[in-house]
């Protein structure tokens, strides 16, 4: 009955989102373990409408091209996946392909039981607190792109990190491709730190078959005392010229008492690439470095719509935003750190810098602060610019092509990203 009245909601909207969320959910199996999932994505969906460029989330998206989508689930037959583990995860990898956890490609044999991977049905089946948490999370998300997926998602992974846990780092691969033309293929990944636990987590996100729309959510929570350094990359495209695809990823991460974590982002250009970070500060005396660099080329567009969020006292975050652009791409930053009543002795610092290496690109920054009380330490910036004239002058005088001390001085710019990746392999796909 409650699946009936969704549709029922669905069909009064107008649109193709709104027919072909429709037809998902009244094509449901009768019973089906994520169909409250689905039914409360639907309604979180009607709730928040389409996207459109007044609102604050997509001010620089160009929503036509994702409103006009067909959000077609892809079909059942998956193809394996070419996954190179790197060497410093071997026995520690997880397959996502086309959105579904597939097993029979992952291999914690080396995790020695510190890391538990299972399907989403399975826990919303056999834990009552997880599935109400899960329902919560998606009636109070505000990115429409979120509820679309949860709307969508047949299944999904989720990955425990057991307390008191030293492990090796995880290599996780959510890939795309050996799908019809104008799917959405809907990823989603739970992880859970335990507390006191210390973990090295890599995602890497393969999402650039043409003509597919990617919509990815991750959920994270970093349990009290716990360290995680959390790796997630986007590799360069395999797109041509005349093809497009979209991928749209939302991270929502949640740390708890006197927690840590890094974060490292690098994504590499996609026709349109969309991230949306909540990023919240649960627990008295937590602290997150964040570090994220986008290098769009050609005629790529990439997005970052990011909120840090400092719910209780004594919590710090330092926030590092670098990006490249080149030829006739675009970027847009739009952070803000917000700083609750009750986050007294919250610190954070905020800087977003571009590096414009067209005339012909175009950069969109917008840093924000949101505080709500006196007892703070807060900055935030932001800076353009193009190469130094004199340190290209000096590199050319030491025999270095223009081309080259170019790349010298990129490289530079970008350490500040890349040099914080401690996995050797990974930091050298992200320079490479």
């Amino acid at each position: 009955m409650v699946t009936e009245q969704a549709v029922k909601r669905l069909q009064d909207c107008s649109g193709v989102v709104a027919d072909d969320l429709a037809a998902h959910l009244d094509s449901s199996p009768i019973g089906a373990v994520l169909t409250p999932a689905n039914v409360a994505g639907t309604e979180r969906f009607i709730e928040l409408g389409l996207p459109h460029s007044k609102h604050e989330m997509f001010t620089y998206v160009n929503t036509g091209t994702v409103n006009s989508h067909r959000y077609i689930t892809a079909g059942e037959t998956l193809p394996s996946p070419c996954m190179d583990v790197p060497p410093e995860c071997s026995g520690r990898s997880i397959a996502i392909i086309n959105g579904s956890y597939r097993p029979e490609y992952s291999d914690l044999t080396g995790a020695d039981g510190q890391i538990v991977a299972r399907h989403l049905g399975d826990v919303v089946a056999n834990d009552r607190l997880f599935a109400g948490d899960l329902i919560r999370s998606i009636k109070n998300d505000k990115d429409v792109f979120s509820a679309i997926n949860s709307a969508l998602i047949k299944e999904g992974v989720v990955i425990d990190i057991v307390e008191n846990a030293i492990t090796e780092p995880l290599f996780i691969m959510s890939k795309t491709g050996g799908i019809n033309e104008g799917a959405v293929t809907t990823p989603r990944l739970s992880i859970r730190a335990g507390e006191n636990s210390r973990s090295t987590v890599i995602i890497v996100t393969d999402h650039n078959q043409p003509d597919i729309f990617t919509d990815s959510v991750f959920e994270i929570t970093v349990g009290a005392k716990a360290h995680m350094d959390l790796y997630m990359i986007q590799p360069g495209k395999k797109i041509k010229k005349g093809e497009f695809s979209q991928s749209f990823t939302r991270l929502k991460v949640v740390q708890n008492e006197n927690s840590y974590a890094s974060f490292v982002g690098a994504s590499a250009g996609s026709p349109l690439l969309r991230s949306s970070v909540e990023w919240r500060l649960t627990g008295k005396g937590c602290k997150v470095d964040y570090k994220s660099l986008s290098q769009p080329a050609g005629a790529d567009v990439a997005h970052l719509f990011a909120r840090f969020v400092h719910t209780a006292p004594e919590c710090e975050s330092d926030i590092v935003i670098r990006n490249i652009v080149r030829d006739s791409a675009s970027v847009s930053t739009d952070s803000t750190v917000i700083v609750s009543r009750g986050a007294f002795g919250s610190v954070s610092r905020q800087l977003v810098n571009n590096l414009m290496l067209s005339g012909n690109g175009r950069a969109d920054t917008k840093p924000n602060l949101m505080i709500f009380n006196d007892d703070v330490k807060c900055s935030h910036g932001a800076t353009f610019g193009q190469t130094d004239p004199e340190q290209l002058l000096y590199l050319r005088s030491r025999g270095l092509s223009e081309r080259r001390a170019v790349s010298v001085l990129t490289e530079g710019f970008s350490g500040v990203v890349t040099d914080a990746i401690k996995v050797p392999s990974i930091r050298e796909m992200v320079a490479s």
